[in-house]
């Protein structure tokens, strides 16, 4: 896993200075998990 950051280093650090750049009320959500589960998580938010 650390051989995938160290190859996108510089991508990291572009979007570090953008997070940086945004306004402080604005805020980022992230979430860990594969298209399947992105996918069933939003039909599951749509059928609520």
């Amino acid at each position: 896993m650390l051989d995938v950051w160290l190859e996108r280093a510089d991508l990291i650090q572009q979007w570090q200075l953008r997070l940086r750049q945004e306004p402080p009320d604005r805020r980022l959500v992230a979430g860990l998990g594969s298209q399947r589960d992105w996918q069933q998580r939003c039909e599951a938010l749509l059928q609520a």
